[in-house]
């Protein structure tokens, strides 16, 4: 299973719109920068996401997550840090939109 996150505006334009898999939400919640990760980024505005994106990606960058990459293979701290790179440049371009969640 996947979630998806789209940053929005309060007019309906969509700046970002990402799709990943779950198995790496553990990955995401053991930098202590989401502990809330899913239901902690839904409704946060690009400003408040913004920040916390880039220090989770660095984190997984530079820390050791390699041992809760999933078994199965779906999903990587590598493609991971990606994403979230992609969603931090997004909310810093546009600080006042907000992210909806789901999945």
């Amino acid at each position: 299973m996947s979630w998806d996150a789209r940053l929005e505006c309060s007019h309906g334009h969509v700046a970002s719109d990402q799709n990943y898999t779950h198995n790496v939400n553990r990955m995401i919640r053991a930098t202590g920068v989401f502990p809330g990760w899913w239901d902690e980024l839904d409704g946060m505005t690009g400003e408040q996401a913004g920040l916390k994106l880039r220090k989770c990606c660095v984190m997984l960058a530079t820390g050791d997550y390699d041992h809760l990459e999933p078994d199965n293979g779906w999903g990587s701290r590598k493609t991971l840090a990606l994403v979230l790179m992609e969603m931090a440049q997004a909310s810093q371009e546009h600080p006042d939109h907000r992210w909806k969640v789901s999945g």
